[in-house]
């Protein structure tokens, strides 16, 4: 029986991944239904997917999530008035998000905009009796101009997941069977 390091440490990391994605979505899901503020319960149509490689200075574990909007999720999105995070490339001013996005979001979650009379301003009869179409598109400016001004309060689900002791227990099983101290390291983008 041929014994191979490398495809045990494989094997490791294949499973530490495999949990830290199905982690990773649980805690994401679970942060969009604390940070909605309605008791509603939201959730992405995230994943997340581990990918072990190896090559001749090492072997990594790299998890890909299906979508961006993971990085909106985790660290907000800065608006006009309010800013929310320093990373780096973050603008300080950036703009209203896209309304055919919003607009695809709205009617994804079934929201009605029955509510809407007219836009603000608006003062002849005529507004006030506004096409179901035309609610939609006020709907979106409105949820448009709130994101652009304000920005997305942040919902941070990746560091109680990474900072639950699971780095050192996977640290000390790699070290078990290579036999040495190892090191393992946290890369983020």
């Amino acid at each position: 029986m041929a014994y191979s390091l490398e495809s045990e440490i494989k094997q490791v990391l294949d499973n530490f991944g495999i949990k830290l994605s199905q982690d990773l979505e649980t805690s994401m899901n679970k942060a969009l239904k604390d940070g909605s503020g309605f008791g509603s319960v939201q959730q992405a149509k995230l994943q997340f997917n581990p990918k072990v490689k190896a090559d001749n200075t090492g072997i990594y574990l790299r998890i890909n999530a299906s979508d961006w909007y993971w990085q909106i999720i985790e660290y907000g999105r800065n608006g006009k008035k309010k800013r929310w995070h320093n990373r780096p490339g973050a603008k300080s001013n950036p703009k209203a998000p896209p309304s055919d996005v919003i607009l695809k979001w709205i009617k994804k979650k079934g929201i009605k905009p029955d509510g809407i009379k007219s836009l603000k301003g608006a003062t002849n009869k005529s507004a006030l009796k506004t096409s179901n179409e035309n609610k939609y598109k006020q709907l979106t400016f409105l949820i448009q101009r709130k994101i652009g001004k304000w920005g997305v309060k942040p919902k941070p689900f990746i560091d109680r997941v990474i900072e639950d002791g699971r780095l050192d227990k996977l640290n000390q099983e790699l070290s078990n069977i290579i036999g040495n101290e190892i090191s393992v390291q946290l890369i983020e983008i």
